[in-house]
């Protein structure tokens, strides 16, 4: 994630299912895993893939041999049909699982412009493109981003580390800031690459405030969908926008 009000999607890393962690721990990327809750617990929902490794997700072939996408919505609506919001998201998500994406990179696209829909309360009927979102973006002034680009077509360096990408998408898009998670940056940042290159480097860090669930004990960080099921559009816009802070690493 560049600042500057500039979001790069990043579907031109590598496909991984899970990767090692700083604990040392492996788990889920959550790149084809949604976390949703049912029965008190965390639920992954898995998409399915064609099985071949070391591409970029911008590649990475999806599989429809045994349609995943009813299972998915039968346990979406089995798990939130009590929830108060769901009525409103549920023909949302049946549109926007219904055309078949070629690529786990079109998919992650298409359902983060979609929770940006929900979040600031643009309609939603099926797929809309970056262009489309990027056009209403400039006129949304609760939150600071202004345009989204992808990385799969942003000219990149060959034979270079991942610090030396991300410096050339700053340079690139003009940022000086780069915003990115502890475990990114605990796990392969050069900082000093960044800080040679003029380029300063934040850790985001969120703690997501509690909000209605239907679970006994509240669980944090699962998929928008549990979110924006339990909460309405003002509420869950102000719950993204809250407990977030950036810190200099």
């Amino acid at each position: 994630m560049l600042h500057s009000n500039e979001f790069v999607f990043r579907d031109d890393v590598q496909f991984v299912r899970n990767h090692k962690y700083p604990d040392g721990n492996r788990h889920s990327s959550y790149q084809v895993h949604t976390p949703v809750l049912g029965n008190n617990d965390v639920v992954l929902l898995n998409t399915q893939i064609q099985k071949k490794s070391k591409q970029a997700i911008c590649e990475q072939k999806i599989s429809y041999d045994s349609d995943w996408r009813p299972r998915f919505m039968n346990l979406i609506g089995q798990f939130y049909q009590k929830c108060e919001f769901f009525d409103g998201i549920k023909s949302d998500l049946d549109q926007l699982l219904e055309p078949p994406y070629e690529t786990v990179g079109e998919l992650n696209l298409q359902t983060t412009l979609w929770g940006l829909c929900r979040l600031t309360g643009q309609p939603y009927n099926g797929p809309v493109s970056i262009d489309e979102v990027n056009q209403w973006l400039i006129r949304e002034t609760r939150f600071s981003l202004e345009h989204i680009a992808l990385g799969s077509t942003l000219s990149l360096p060959a034979e270079s580390t991942p610090t030396e990408r991300i410096l050339h998408l700053c340079q690139t898009t003009g940022c000086s800031d780069y915003i990115a998670g502890g475990t990114a940056i605990d796990s392969y940042f050069e900082i000093d690459k960044f800080s040679a290159a003029g380029v300063s480097v934040h850790r985001q860090e969120w703690n997501c405030k509690p909000y209605p669930q239907t679970s006994k004990v509240f669980i944090a960080n699962l998929s928008i969908i549990d979110l924006l099921a339990n909460c309405s559009s003002e509420s869950a816009m102000e719950i993204v926008n809250s407990h977030f802070t950036l810190e200099l690493a």
